[in-house]
């Protein structure tokens, strides 16, 4: 799905080159777990944090609707926080405490350098990704459940 994502994202200019990016590199992370056989916890993990995008869809589609004041928009919202952090940020220390050992001892350099870059440059930077959006939607909830709400601007 990678793939035809980034073909239709490129062809039809539907997204912008964040979201190109992102599904660039999902390419080159998948094809090293997939093709050289390196470090398939890692895709394992990636593809893990998938789990929270089909909350995101069904948000878009209740925005969409005009329900963003609706029940299913709240417990939908809970669900995507929730996943979120449990698949995406919950993680973060696991995968570390088992890439960290092959950084320490020097096997890791034993890879190629594309796996290097992938366990370590890849990962991290959806990690730090993962960190702003979920720092963005705590911030969310806190305003819901405070009560705030958005300015408005004249």
């Amino acid at each position: 799905m990678s793939l035809l994502e980034l073909v239709l994202t490129a062809q039809q200019q539907v997204f912008g080159m964040d979201i190109l990016a992102h599904h660039l590199v999902s390419l080159i992370t998948g094809s090293q777990a997939v093709f050289v056989g390196i470090l398939p916890w890692h895709m394992n993990l990636g593809i893990m944090m998938e789990l929270s995008n089909p909350f995101q869809s069904i948000r878009v589609a209740l925005l969409e609707l005009g329900q963003k004041t609706s029940q299913a928009y709240l417990v939908n919202g809970i669900c995507f926080v929730v996943v979120f952090f449990l698949c995406r940020i919950a993680t973060i220390p696991l995968y570390w405490y088992y890439i960290l050992p092959l950084v320490l001892s020097g096997r890791m350099f034993q890879f190629d350098w594309l796996s290097i870059v992938t366990a370590l440059g890849t990962h991290t930077v959806f990690e730090l990704m993962s960190v702003y959006w979920f720092g963005k939607m705590v911030r969310s909830v806190l305003k819901l459940v405070s009560g705030e709400k958005k300015k408005k601007s004249y």
